[in-house]
């Protein structure tokens, strides 16, 4: 459900989620999944689930205005110096239109992470455990499984 919402979300800066969504229940397939969930077997929606965490190895949730702000700059500040190719993926979630819906159901995908927090792989990681990370040389390792590649961006320029 995370990595097709992922998904959904990063395909085209305009999806949003509509009011009607239950933030509390599971999210409708064919509201964010653009093939017909039904007829296709399981091996083609972990594909789908498995190219969302290919293309988006690092996706942010933060916060532009709201006393997370300062969390959310310190948390993309530092995937910004690892210079990550692919880059992280971006979610302002108190900018969006579907805010409303978003915040309760990254609750529960989540199991209660608070903004920001960011998935690498798909996998919950919170600012305290990056921090952590970051400083025992953890996430070197957790990035590369979810391949991203360090610095890989610097070397294409």
């Amino acid at each position: 459900e995370l990595g097709a919402l992922v998904n959904f979300l990063a395909a085209l800066p305009s999806n949003a989620l509509p009011p009607s969504v239950n933030p509390h229940a599971y999210i409708d397939p064919d509201l964010v999944l653009d093939f017909e969930p039904r007829s296709a077997d399981d091996a083609e929606v972990d594909a789908m689930v498995e190219d969302a965490w290919m293309r988006n190895p690092v996706v942010v949730f933060s916060e532009l205005h709201s006393p997370a702000a300062p969390a959310s700059r310190e948390m993309k500040g530092a995937f910004e110096a690892l210079a990550l190719r692919p880059g992280m993926t971006v979610f302002e979630i108190d900018q969006r239109v579907d805010a409303t819906v978003l915040r309760p159901l990254l609750q529960r995908l989540t199991r209660g992470a608070q903004l920001p927090f960011a998935l690498v792989g798909g996998r919950t990681l919170t600012l305290t455990e990056l921090r952590a990370e970051v400083k025992s040389g953890a996430l070197a390792d957790r990035l590369a499984r979810a391949g991203a590649v360090i610095n890989g961006a610097k070397l294409r320029r």
